[in-house]
């Protein structure tokens, strides 16, 4: 059987689980204590292109498809932080930050095109 997974796919996995292993992982219980909110953890996930991953390109994005929000889920779940400390960080990676994917959409409604 083969898979729906291309390289690029798998290399974007590796990068996730390296972000998640050096970002999130060490700091869960800073995370908790915090409320499960920490800015600077998303600014980071920002900055290394782990959110918005399927903003499409015209809109400033890398137009991934949508095995890339498929792979997030699977990490951020393996993860050893659930929900219910992070509120929902999956379709956080997954919808990004602060309405990013639904400002673009809008956009593309209202400017088809551009």
């Amino acid at each position: 059987m083969q898979s729906a997974y291309t390289g690029e796919h798998d290399e974007y996995r590796r990068a996730l689980r390296r972000f998640l292993d050096a970002e999130l992982e060490p700091n869960i219980e800073k995370f908790v204590a915090a409320g499960g909110h920490d800015t600077s953890f998303w600014k980071k996930a920002g900055a290394a292109g782990m959110l918005g991953v399927t903003i499409p390109e015209e809109y400033g994005g890398p137009g991934g498809d949508k095995l890339f929000n498929v792979i997030q889920s699977d990490e951020v779940g393996g993860s050893h932080i659930i929900g219910a400390h992070f509120g929902s960080p999956s379709s956080r990676f997954v919808n990004g930050i602060n309405g990013i994917p639904s400002a673009w959409r809008a956009n593309a409604i209202r400017n088809p095109g551009h």
